[in-house]
């Protein structure tokens, strides 16, 4: 377009006229040919940049772009939208400056077209917005930071109306951040319990004096916390208050610390400011630091150690504070002779004495004599059974060793403190590594064995099914065992032991009638543990899950049942008893639904459990499931079940939980087929191994789902 043909006088003077409104206006404008070429660049744009015209008329205008912005690639889209006869009409680009720095333009392109229409030019006009995007990169990375913070930082309007609550008024308070914005800050906070907003605070606010102080709040669930809080006003470039800055901090556990030293700092006020930074950290080792930290800052005490009883007898470092050094670190033991002489001393009181370095002790003695320790004082730390630990401190100077039973206060009463910083996190972890290993013990001997019991027809009593339960040799009841595992976070570990020592004994069983597993919800999501162990099976698998154990996914449990095989169904467990959770009947759509033996206990006289029965019967039907009455012991309870439609049962009736030898082999009428193993419709293959196994039922007997 520079060696442009002469143009009708009108259109000249229409040109030039558009060339001169571009040169006025305080925006970057350009004219670009069809090839990219800058045919003009209006004088904001060479004043801003530093190029003259004779840098920019004819050049190739993608060459002056940053590299970032792919000159290349731009120049690419430029020529295939303008070939196509369109525009990119909004873009930013980092253009190069004479002095080297880049401006960032936002430009808006428009069409030049001719009298038919086709484009000859394009005309771009941009705006400065590198001010602009780096204002709003550093408001990104400022709100980025406000949002890590462990303080509570809300930000109001001039009106204190709330425009911004970080992440942390919402784990400090209970509230959703968007229940907090728009509204009234001293609104809210009043609701909240802050009686300390008045209006003589809004008043100090509002002339622009900042305050701080402490309120107790209300958390969202009703539970109190205090708060240190400071509120101050922000002044816009005219002076004026633009808004309220509230920062908060949470002091609610420093106070209940506190509260709960009150008594020993009033004894010990010698040490009060040391005991005051005491606080509760995330593990016993770290606030044991902070004690032996604050007990070496006591009058001649050159080293200070605390130590943790275990359930093995030893005697463990949990922290150590020792300018002239300590033998051990943190976690190893001290020497069993030194450790069982310790744990005796603990167990009749606090009690100071001249250091002797004992030849049992070995090398830990010699080294502490060598540090040049003479006496120690120490205190044992109080639990519910007994000591759990001890404080003690120790000096090199021989006049303060002489005075070492006047330190043993003070030792006390760090004692105490650590009692109620480190006690419970202790008692926890000891109790945990207990349940571990008591666990793990049984596991690694395989001190338990598998028992099967029948479920039946129940009027035949011919059995279609066995249920796997679990007996431990210690004849500890099951349930509880594998509730302490659960606890101590092996629960699968034992789960994946009794199951697979339970489908190697199940090889034995009779064959054709299903298996029975009891299984958690945690046990099927894990997936590749109970995939790996069912691959052995020889029959149908019924999975069944306790009413009571919780369920946050039930489409996740169907989807990992399904994973297993058609031939792998659900049962719920113990149904109906305690709160009937019948969310897990419709949200599992399980196959059966066991009623559980307290219901069953007594039905042929209680009209209340019958009518339980029928409904528990309706609702499992109405998932298209079966039901399978537990605990039947009488006859006249079978009767009674059978007289209210229930098909299947199991109880002491029909066999108590023997080994697999009690269980003989029958003939192998019921041995279900390899077809029938894996069967093209899965939810007929139940119905296949049942009518073999249970060939007397009535058709109309039979549910929905199996007939």
């Amino acid at each position: 377009m520079t060696d442009r043909p002469d143009l009708p006088a009108p259109l000249e003077v229409s040109e030039r006229r558009f060339r001169d409104a571009l040169d006025g206006v305080a925006l970057h404008a350009l004219i670009l040919d069809l090839d990219g070429r800058i045919v003009f660049a209006n004088r904001y744009h060479h004043a801003a940049t530093g190029w003259a015209a004779e840098d920019l008329i004819g050049a190739d205008a993608f060459v002056w772009l940053a590299n970032e912005d792919d000159p290349d690639a731009r120049r690419r889209v430029y020529l295939a939208e303008t070939s196509a006869g369109r525009v990119v009409d909004r873009v930013e680009t980092t253009w190069k400056t004479r002095s080297g720095e880049g401006i960032l333009i936002a430009w808006t392109s428009s069409a030049i077209r001719d009298d038919e229409g086709r484009v000859v030019a394009v005309t771009s006009v941009g705006e400065d917005v590198t001010a602009r995007r780096e204002a709003e990169a550093v408001r990104s990375r400022l709100i980025g930071a406000i949002d890590q913070a462990a303080e509570t930082i809300i930000v109001t309007d001039a009106a204190a109306r709330v425009v911004y609550a970080n992440p942390a008024f919402s784990a400090t308070s209970g509230y959703p951040v968007d229940d907090l914005l728009g509204r009234d800050l001293w609104q809210f906070l009043r609701e909240a319990g802050a009686s300390s907003i008045n209006r003589r605070l809004a008043t100090r606010l509002r002339s622009g004096r900042s305050w701080s102080g402490e309120w107790a709040l209300r958390r969202r669930d009703g539970v109190s916390y205090r708060e240190e809080v400071t509120i101050s006003p922000v002044r816009d470039p005219s002076g004026g208050i633009s808004s309220f800055v509230c920062v908060g901090r949470d002091v609610s556990h420093l106070r209940a610390i506190q509260e709960s030293l009150d008594a020993t700092m009033r004894e010990r006020v010698a040490f009060a400011h040391a005991l005051a930074r005491l606080e509760q950290r995330a593990t016993p080792e770290e606030t044991s630091q902070d004690l032996t930290d604050a007990m070496v800052e006591l009058a001649d005490i050159d080293i200070a150690t605390v130590l943790s009883f275990e359930a093995t007898g030893e005697a463990r470092v949990l922290a150590w504070t020792a300018p002239i050094g300590y033998p051990l670190v943190v976690g190893e033991t001290l020497p069993a002779g030194r450790a069982a002489y310790i744990r005796k001393r603990a167990a009749t009181g606090a009690w100071s004495e001249q250091f002797t370095p004992l030849e049992r002790d070995g090398d830990y003695a010699t080294a502490l004599a060598g540090l040049g320790l003479r006496a120690i004082a120490s205190a044992p730390i109080g639990g519910s059974d007994g000591p759990i630990g001890i404080v003690a401190v120790g000096t090199t100077d021989e006049r303060a060793a002489r005075g070492m039973p006047d330190q043993l206060p003070a030792v006390i009463e760090f004692a105490a403190a650590a009692r109620g910083l480190i006690a419970g996190p202790l008692a926890t972890r000891n109790r945990l590594r207990a349940s571990q290993d008591r666990i793990h013990a049984v596991i690694a001997a395989g001190a338990f064995d598998p028992v099967f019991q029948p479920i039946v027809y129940l009027a035949t009593g011919i059995s279609i099914g066995y249920e796997a339960l679990t007996r431990f040799r210690d004849n500890r009841r099951p349930d509880l065992v594998f509730a302490e595992a659960g606890s101590a976070e092996v629960g699968l570990e034992l789960e994946a032991a009794t199951l697979e020592r339970t489908m190697d004994a199940a090889q034995g069983l009779p064959v054709g009638p299903w298996l029975g597993l009891n299984v958690s919800a945690a046990m099927v999501l894990n997936g590749t543990t109970l995939a790996r162990l069912l691959k052995r099976r020889t029959r149908p698998i019924v999975l069944e899950i306790t009413e009571h154990d919780p369920i946050a996914d039930y489409r996740a449990v169907r989807a990992a049942v399904a994973l297993l095989g058609p031939d792998v169904r659900i049962a719920v467990d113990d149904a109906g008893a305690g709160v009937a959770n019948f969310t897990h009947i419709v949200e599992l759509r399980p196959d059966f639904v066991k009623i559980d033996a307290s219901l069953v206990a007594g039905v042929n006289s209680d009209l209340t459990r019958q009518a339980l029965i029928v409904g528990l019967h309706h609702f499992a039907q109405a998932t298209n499931g079966w039901v399978i009455a537990e605990g039947v012991e009488t006859e006249e309870e079978r009767q009674s079940l059978i007289g209210l439609d229930v098909v299947l049962g199991q109880g002491y009736l029909f066999g108590r939980p023997a080994d697999v030898e009690t269980w003989p082999s029958p003939a192998a009428r019921i041995r279900p087929s390899d077809a029938e193993l894996s069967p093209p419709d899965p939810a007929g293959l139940m119905s296949h191994v049942f009518e073999r196994a249970i060939d007397s039922v009535p058709a109309r007997a039979l549910p929905r789902r199996l007939s």
